[in-house]
């Protein structure tokens, strides 16, 4: 239900996601489409979008809450840089 972000200079930045938040990945369509085959509602937004991945929020301040309606993952992070490799 939250997503933060590294801007750089130790400065983070949380936005808050919901179900009409679209987030944009190569091969995150194919996990989804599998998901509602499935019969299941959907992914999370931890399936597909990772630490370390450089991603774009597009936002809107609602009540003082940055909703993020749009998380575009511009590049993955390298297969050596994860949890457990």
């Amino acid at each position: 239900d939250s997503l933060t972000i590294d801007v750089g200079k130790g400065k983070t930045m949380q936005f808050t996601t919901n179900t009409s938040t679209e987030v944009k990945v190569t091969a995150g369509g194919a996990k989804a489409q599998a998901a509602k085959e499935a019969g299941k509602p959907g992914l999370k937004i931890t399936e597909v979008v990772h630490e370390g991945d450089q991603v774009f929020v597009r936002y809107s301040d609602v009540n003082g809450k940055m909703v993020a309606s749009e998380v575009d993952v511009r590049e993955r992070r390298p297969q050596s840089a994860q949890k457990g490799k």
